[in-house]
């Protein structure tokens, strides 16, 4: 799956990124079929954040149309 920061592709998970802005982010995390997983931390307020995302199948694929 593709990580995402503030609408910007990072890198594919499991990914480490450093020298992220010291602010409130939007972190996603997309794969063609399934529903991404949107996550807001702010890095002000915390400097290491570990995220466990999973992704559900889109419910179109799940019916196989």
């Amino acid at each position: 799956a593709t990580v995402a920061i503030d609408g910007a592709d990072r890198g594919i998970a499991p990914l480490v990124l450093e020298d992220l802005p010291r602010a409130p982010l939007e972190i996603s995390v997309h794969k063609a079929g399934y529903v991404p997983s949107v996550f807001h931390v702010d890095l002000a307020t915390t400097s290491d954040v570990v995220i466990a995302a999973s992704l559900l199948l889109k419910r179109e694929q799940l019916s196989g149309s």
